[in-house]
């Protein structure tokens, strides 16, 4: 006797997912019991932001006794500061300053150490690198102020004098250029360094320029180079060294005037960018926060900037197709040459002598946009 066994295909697929769910509930409850038992660190996209630190590790009294809870780099005596918080089984801390790739961190209660975990190094791969310095142009005035450093990656802070140096033509490091700050003066995202040459050493009725000189000095030439030994936020050091050469020119005693400028508008009904084009270069940074474009009513247009020609030309690119009609370029006085003169006054000036021109909030230049 035959005995024939039928199996619907939907039934096999039924039991096929319910196997499979029942073998990913086992591992599933498998890896969060392992997950427990085991310090984690939590990631906000490559960056460690926090250690969970199971609750098990601590004994049954880790939420009342949680004060007795700190983190501490290896071999470090001092706590970090920072957060804790108990999730479920898991108490988690959240340093203020953020974990360092490459260092080992421990997990200490009642001043006994349960535990220890170590931030991976980031690939090499991945480090940063310096974009440009500006002013890009290859000629400064013998009174330059200050410059910026790009990088691609956000830097750690606090380690701008320890690896920038100005060098002359002997390949001799230049001593005291650079003003020390502190905290240093970084944009938001950390990538973009403002470094100051000393204003003591460049205001010429001042004492450091009067012991020391100016640390430029006209006809001579310069390198600015950047050592590969500094570090990003991930711990590795720059991919490579960066280094910019310059000759000084004389120095820059005159105010920008916008008056100067050669405005070139576009066409009515495209967004082809508007073009200024400056007596000098101007401060890179400082362009994109400090010209606005606005129409005969006042009404600001939204569009993008971009600086040009090492900083001697600046392109305006609209949101929407230009309209016909009467538009201004409104500068704000802040805006500064690559000397630190700015629309109102010069950086380097005789303080006894009175300022008999009136300081403006902008200055204003009309144009128009024709079909």
């Amino acid at each position: 006797m035959t005995i024939t066994y039928n199996f619907h295909p939907y039934s096999i697929i039924r039991l096929y997912n319910l196997c499979s769910l029942i073998f990913f509930a086992l591992t599933f409850f498998s890896c969060r019991q392992e997950q427990q038992k085991e310090i984690s660190l939590i990631w906000d996209k490559d960056r460690a932001v926090a250690i969970s630190i199971p609750a098990s590790l601590l004994g049954n009294d880790a939420k009342e006794n949680k004060d007795l809870l700190h983190v501490r780099v290896e071999k470090n005596v001092d706590a970090m500061l920072g957060n804790l918080n108990t999730t479920g089984s898991q108490v988690v801390f959240k340093p203020i300053v953020p974990l360092s790739r490459g260092l080992v961190y421990e997990i200490v209660f009642k001043n006994k150490v349960v535990g220890n975990i170590k931030v991976p190094g980031a690939s090499a791969a991945n480090a940063s690198e310096v974009l440009a310095i500006y002013p890009s142009i290859d000629t400064l005035p013998e009174n330059l102020l200050k410059i910026y450093i790009r990088f691609s990656k956000p830097m750690r802070e606090g380690q701008s004098l320890k690896n920038i140096a100005l060098l002359d033509h002997n390949n001799d490091t230049v001593p005291n250029v650079f003003l020390d700050l502190q905290p240093e003066l970084w944009n938001k995202e950390r990538t973009v360094l403002t470094v100051w040459l000393d204003p003591g050493r460049i205001k010429r009725e001042l004492i450091p320029n009067q012991q020391l000189g100016n640390p430029l000095k006209r006809g001579e030439n310069y390198t600015i180079t950047v050592s590969n030994n500094w570090k990003d936020e991930q711990a590795l050091p720059l991919s490579k060294a960066y280094k910019k050469q310059f000759v000084v020119a004389s120095r820059d005693s005159m105010s920008p005037d916008p008056a100067n400028w050669k405005v070139s508008p576009p066409k009515a009904g495209t967004t082809q960018p508007l073009e200024l084009i400056f007596s000098e270069p101007l401060d890179n940074f400082l362009l994109a926060e400090a010209i606005q474009i606005v129409t005969k009513d006042k009404v600001t247009i939204a569009g993008q900037i971009k600086a040009d020609d090492n900083e001697r030309k600046l392109f305006f690119t609209p949101a929407k197709k230009w309209q016909a009609g009467n538009y201004q370029v409104r500068v704000e006085s802040i805006l500064e040459d690559v000397a630190g003169n700015n629309l109102n006054r010069l950086f380097d000036r005789d303080i006894r002598v009175k300022n008999l021109k009136k300081d403006q909030a902008f200055i204003e230049r009309r144009f128009e946009i024709r079909n």
